[in-house]
Formats: C-alpha cells, sequence, structure tokens
C-alpha cells in the first residue's frame, strides 16, 4: 500500500511499496471517480435489468407449463429455466448479495423458496 499526498496546487503523489511513484492532477482523480461513479450506476442498472429478465422469463416458464406437454416444449422449457439460473449467476458475478445464506450449511434441511418469487 502506499501513502496519498494531498497538496494544494501540486500534483498529488501514490508511492508504492517499491519505492516508485505515480503522480496524479487533482483533475485525474476527480476524472477517476466519476468513472467509478458512471461504473456503480451501470452495475447497478445491469442487477435490475437482470432481476427483470428472470421475473419476465419466469412468466413465460409457466405460461409454457400450462400448454400441453411434448418433447420440445419439455426443451424449451428446461431452457428458460437454464436462462434463468445464467441471469442469477450473471447476479452473482454482479456481487449481488447471496440471498440463500444459509444455502451452504449442511446441517439446514430448510429449502428456501427462490429470492425473487419465482414459481420455476
Amino acid at each position: 500500500m502506499g501513502i496519498l499526498v494531498i497538496k494544494d496546487s501540486y500534483p498529488i503523489t501514490f508511492s508504492k511499496a517499491e519505492g516508485k511513484s505515480i503522480f496524479f492532477t487533482r483533475e485525474q482523480i476527480i476524472n477517476e471517480y466519476r468513472k467509478l461513479k458512471i461504473m456503480e450506476k451501470n452495475l447497478e442498472h445491469d442487477i435490475k435489468i437482470n432481476k427483470v429478465l428472470r421475473v419476465n422469463l419466469d412468466e413465460q416458464l409457466q405460461i409454457l407449463k400450462r400448454q400441453s406437454s411434448s418433447r420440445e416444449r419439455s426443451l424449451a422449457i428446461t431452457k428458460l429455466q437454464e436462462a434463468i439460473m445464467w441471469l442469477g449467476m450473471d447476479l452473482k458475478r454482479l456481487n449481488e448479495p447471496n440471498p440463500y445464506p444459509d444455502s451452504y450449511d449442511p446441517s439446514n434441511t430448510k429449502i428456501a423458496p427462490t429470492a425473487d418469487g419465482m414459481k420455476m
């Protein structure tokens, strides 16, 4: 870790442990902060979109399950379930908190319903 030294009119120095220094101006730091804020908004947007898609796919899945069955429809049901699952994995990638905190406890015998109320 380095030390961030802020000076009024001089470049800001961040010293690395290897003895090397990197210099930042206030404008560079402000621009990086703005980029982080934009990335944070994009992250929130991605999380919302994933959740909306999962709910919409589940609605389509429930409609399909009420129809007469065939091999092709069974495959379509499986693929919709997979799509919902992969969007859930994407939520995990986006660091969305685990909605099933007890799921890793082998002594827990309770099966929790889906966090977003899907019937799957």
